[in-house]
């Protein structure tokens, strides 16, 4: 908010300046003129009041013209600010359910290695981007998102690494190009890396599903419109906002619960029906 009226008030000292300088060029320029020559220039005392009536007339309309497509401006800016919090919203969404998904998918990959099996990774990158905090206001939220995406962008780099470590090895062995007890020997390495990532992704998965709550109290701002610029977003954290963030991440688990229970009724059904062939 401080930083809308910041913007606002150095509109409004542009606009003082330049009216205080107009009330007295203006005058001094007509008065000067009458002075002068009052034949020649053929100015009056009524045409010097009808000039500064007209030139000032048309310098407020000139003032207002640009205040209106300041607070345009601004607006704009809220309203995007607004919209990149749904858009943010939305990412982290597909961000934990991702995370939840390949932490399944992993726990398996460990089950498949101890039993000496052989892995076709499935594992999917988590969703991410940066440029949705482009047009965020709120410098404690833009701080908590990016720390966030930067975790998510190093987690996507190690799976990727792990990935290709052991696809390495085991077209090695495939190829026999290694012994089996080269490549059984590279398993407990590999058995600790994965683990190690889905310790990261349980946090990670945490972090998520707190900042989509943070994300849904400062949505809630936009209920507290103000005229001309619309809702005004905070640019830090309010007094009430871990408490409003706690709401919203109480309703947002019980959503993420029911999602992942009818998900599970489905495989069930799925997996209990007959088969085509």
């Amino acid at each position: 908010m401080g930083l809308i009226f910041g913007g606002i008030m150095n509109s409004i000292r542009k606009i003082i300046n330049w009216t205080l300088w107009a009330l007295i060029i203006i005058p001094v320029v007509l008065i000067a003129g009458y002075v002068i020559s009052e034949k020649a220039l053929l100015v009056t005392p009524q045409t010097v009041a009808d000039g500064i009536v007209a030139f000032f007339g048309a310098f407020f309309a000139f003032l207002f013209i640009k205040l209106s497509e300041r607070l345009s401006l601004i607006k704009k800016g809220n309203t995007n600010h607004f919209n990149a919090l749904v858009d943010i919203d939305r990412l982290l969404n597909r961000t934990f359910s991702r995370l939840d998904t390949n932490i399944l998918l992993l726990q398996d990959d460990i089950n498949a290695l101890r039993s000496k099996k052989l892995l076709v990774w499935n594992i999917l990158p988590i969703p991410f981007k940066y440029d949705l905090a482009d047009n965020l206001k709120n410098i404690d939220f833009i701080n908590d998102y990016f720390a966030l995406t930067l975790d998510i962008e190093t987690l996507n780099n190690d799976l990727s690494t792990i990935k290709v470590t052991y696809d390495e090895i085991k077209q090695l062995y495939l190829n026999k190009q290694v012994s089996p007890e080269i490549y059984e020997s590279n398993i407990p390495s590999t058995i600790k890396r994965v683990a190690k990532v889905i310790k990261f992704m349980e946090s990670y998965k945490s972090n998520a599903i707190r900042l989509c709550a943070m994300a849904r109290a400062l949505l809630k701002e936009r209920d507290q419109n103000i005229i001309f610029v619309g809702a005004l977003p905070k640019k830090h954290y309010g007094k009430y906002f871990q408490e409003h963030t706690k709401n919203e991440l109480t309703i947002l688990e019980k959503e993420v619960e029911e999602t992942k229970f009818r998900s599970q009724e489905e495989i069930d059904k799925i997996n209990k029906s007959e088969p085509i062939f």
